[in-house]
């Protein structure tokens, strides 16, 4: 009965462990699927951008996905962006709605409110394409407000930048501007921007444009071109190709203008609607200086319709203009009048109001808490730094303190280290002079080889022809017959020129003709047709490149290692074929041997000491270049040398 209780205590935990394991997978689960939510999100942005379609529909399916695991980042990021693409699309309102929501979503996490400054700026933007100018510049103001105040770190060069276009669009002179301009360059150049840098040049060419500086403004077009191809976005090249021609058109040559602003119609497709609108309204400008009203109509009425729909009273303005010059052409004077007439009353009407005051009074509270904030900031930096110095005097006495000891330890240390410097550099140098005598002996066991192979051939050759020449003129001494004698005689002559022929290809192997005339490969290909003469193998010789330019130190060693390497292809390898090629290109010497004989195992016998490649392997060593052998049994062996003979 003692056991009860701890059983009873071990299935109740047991019955309440379990569920909680079972939530902690479900929101390790949860995470993984947030986490990849996050990451294609901005992807998800880019495709909606160049494929409206297939974006949308996957916008649609990440915020079905969010809402299931009520991940609100991924809910607020869906519907922002699902509002910048009715924004581009021309649809405002419901744009502004959705970002409102996606505002909603973001301030429940700490991660979304970092999302905030860029949600109130395209905001601003969206107020900005409606012509509510006063509306777009406080959300763009209330934006950097926040970024500034909360997230100091970061970047918001489009701000700025959104800030300064909506000063240029209301003609505000380029000195008001160039502070916004400025702040917005600074940033995008310190984070390589292109997209960026294209806009703020197409906001300076209007401002400069606004005021009859257009050269300037020209100047700034040409570059804002330059930027957007760089960052492949063709809205901000298409807007930039816009104000090109409208530059021609200001300037008197509109056969210019519609070159550019026919180019900007070919990139239409990919941009916004409100870039479309300022496509059609500078196109119809062109086609009334070209004297063709009827080309322009349709253009002048769509955009005097669109500024009725999104009650834009600047862009009606400019509309009312456009109809009165449109009509005129078209020698209807009663509706020109009659446009040119509402241009006035509507005109007088803007100049009177309180807007252009009000966006004035908006920037300059700004500019001023802008200062003020500065100043109480270089304030708290002066009592931070009077603080940080009282702590750094008492740190300071502590620190030369520990620099005395450290020094004393540095010097016991460097006395040390240079004690084993030179214990090492003694160790060097006798490594180095082991080395030395180690490839001296390569080189005295290779010549010795050489000799030895030379005494064989005089003993084994030119010693036996000489006994036989010998007892022909025994035999001819003692010999009566005229015609036996005869016979004799001409056998021995033939041994004599053998003699004679043996004893000039060992001095040619000595030291051939060739090499003495600094022809390397008519040496090697001399040695190679001796060898092969009357042999059951044959041999060919391949150059490439000129050995004109080879350094004379080069020649001998480079005859004797093709020797060695032929010898043992001969000896060893019973091939059908050799072949030796020579290469001397960029200062590099290449030799190869090649042979289609038995081949060897170079796993069980790597060294191959008996083929003599070990004094060869030294005497390339010797003169710092490479050797390489590749063999297999039964495939034939290559052996290949490198050796650089200077800088290239």
């Amino acid at each position: 009965m003692k056991h009860y209780p701890i059983l009873v205590l071990f299935l109740l935990s047991f019955l309440f462990c379990r569920p909680r394991a079972g939530a902690q997978v479900k929101r390790d689960i949860a995470a993984m699927d947030t986490a990849s939510l996050t990451a294609m999100l901005d992807t998800v942005w880019l495709e909606t951008v160049n494929n409206p379609d297939s974006g949308l529909a996957q916008l649609a399916q990440y915020e079905a996905r969010s809402r299931a695991l009520s991940f609100s980042y991924g809910l607020g990021k869906t519907r922002m962006y699902q509002g910048l693409f009715l924004n581009r699309m021309g649809n405002y309102d419901t744009a502004v709605g959705l970002l409102a929501a996606a505002m909603t979503e973001f301030d429940k996490t700490g991660q979304g409110k970092q999302e905030m400054p860029r949600l109130l700026s395209q905001t601003g933007n969206i107020y900005l394409n409606k012509g509510r100018y006063e509306e777009g510049l406080k959300f763009q103001l209330k934006a950097l407000d926040i970024a500034t105040r909360d997230y100091p770190d970061m970047n918001v060069d489009y701000i700025y930048s959104n800030v300064a276009a909506i000063l240029a669009i209301i003609r505000r002179p380029p000195a008001s501007i160039r502070h916004y301009l400025e702040l917005a360059e600074q940033m995008a150049f310190r984070h390589r921007n292109f997209y960026l840098m294209s806009t703020l040049e197409n906001n300076k060419g209007t401002s400069y444009a606004g005021t009859g500086q257009y050269d300037s403004s020209l100047l700034c077009f040409r570059r804002a071109v330059m930027f957007s191809r760089s960052s492949c976005r063709t809205d901000n090249e298409c807007v930039a190709l816009i104000n090109i021609g409208d530059y021609f058109l200001k300037t008197g040559t509109p056969d210019s203008a519609l070159q550019y602003l026919y180019q900007a119609r070919d990139k239409v497709a990919f941009v916004p609607v409100a870039v479309r609108e300022k496509l059609n309204t500078v196109l119809a400008l062109a086609y009334m200086e070209m004297g063709w009203p009827q080309k322009a109509r349709p253009l002048v009425l769509q955009s005097y319709q669109n500024a009725l729909a999104k009650k834009d009273s600047v862009g009606l303005q400019n509309a009312y203009q456009d109809l009165s010059r449109l009509y005129g052409d078209l020698n209807d004077f009663k509706k020109g009048y009659g446009y040119a007439w509402d241009y006035i009353l509507l005109n007088h009407k803007l100049e009177s109001r309180e807007t252009l005051d009000n966006i004035n009074q908006l920037e300059l509270d700004y500019r001023t808490a802008e200062k003020e904030k500065e100043l109480m900031g270089k304030q708290l930096m002066i009592v931070r730094q009077e603080k940080s110095l009282a702590a750094r005097n008492t740190w300071l006495a502590v620190f030369i303190g520990g620099i005395a000891g450290l020094c004393l330890l540095l010097l016991l240390f460097r006395s040390r280290y240079r004690s084993r410097q030179r214990l090492l550099q003694a160790r060097l140098r006798d490594m180095e002079q082991i080395a030395q005598i180690e490839n001296l002996k390569a080189t005295i066991q290779g010549e010795a080889q050489e000799r030895i192979r030379i005494a064989r051939e005089l003993h084994d050759g030119l010693g036996a022809m000489t006994s036989a020449a010998r007892i022909n003129l025994g035999l001819l001494t003692r010999e009566e017959h005229g015609g036996t004698s005869a016979e004799i005689l001409h056998t021995t002559t033939q041994l004599l020129d053998e003699i004679s022929a043996d004893l000039r290809f060992t001095a040619h192997n000595m030291m051939p003709q060739a090499l003495m005339e600094k022809d390397l490969p008519k040496a090697v290909a001399a040695f190679c047709e001796y060898v092969g003469r009357n042999k059951p193998f044959t041999i060919a010789v391949q150059v490439l490149g000129s050995f004109q330019a080879l350094p004379e130190a080069y020649l001998l060693s480079a005859y004797r290692m093709v020797q060695e390497l032929v010898h043992n292809a001969e000896k060893h390898a019973n091939a059908a074929s050799i072949l030796v090629q020579l290469s001397y290109r960029d200062r590099l010497l290449m030799i190869t041997v090649e042979d289609d004989g038995k081949g060897f195992d170079m796993r069980a016998t790597p060294q191959r000491k008996g083929m003599g490649l070990e004094s060869i392997r030294s005497r390339v060593k010797g003169l710092g270049g490479t050797l390489s052998v590749d063999s297999t049994p039964g495939k034939g062996t290559a052996i290949c040398i490198e050796i650089r003979t200077g800088e290239r």
